[in-house]
């Protein structure tokens, strides 16, 4: 299973820490290829034993790509590569701070990402935000949970 996590940047963070620590898990799994794809290079909040490389990378990827904040969606959806796409949805960064309705609302409801919620308690914002059904919820990037839903 090819996997890309995108992500803003790996800053100290518990976002940071749990995907690391989950893809971790997996590095020794020949069956699994997982990396990590940023778009503003920073120093990661540990090491990292599996490859890491900036967002231009995306155009070479075919897997199972989930972003991880509107920024990394917006950029996954608008790709044209071969990939199943994902957005899952770790902080509801739209109700901490300004952002234009039409444009959260647009990436929420585009049929090429599949929304992934972090709670239950998510996953009722999500859907009563932007009017769009959930495909699973998935605990601190449990990959466990993430291939459940991948796979439903």
């Amino acid at each position: 299973m090819k996997i890309a996590i995108v992500t803003t940047d790996l800053l100290i963070g518990q976002k940071s820490f749990y995907m690391i620590k989950e893809l971790e898990k997996r590095v020794k799994d020949t069956d699994y290829c997982p990396c990590i794809l940023f778009t503003n290079m920073s120093a990661p909040v540990m090491d990292i034993p599996f490859a890491t490389m900036n967002i231009h990378n995306i155009t070479h990827f075919n897997g199972v790509c989930i972003a991880t904040d509107l920024e990394s969606a917006d950029i996954v959806r608008k790709s044209n590569n071969r990939m199943d796409r994902y957005l899952y949805i770790w902080d509801l960064e739209w109700l901490r701070r300004t952002m234009k309705f039409e444009q959260v609302v647009e990436i929420l409801r585009d049929p090429k990402l599949k929304l992934i919620a972090r709670s239950e308690s998510h996953k009722e914002v999500i859907e009563n935000y932007c009017n769009r059904e959930v495909c699973g919820i998935v605990e601190d990037f449990n990959l466990e949970q993430i291939e459940e839903v991948c796979h439903a």
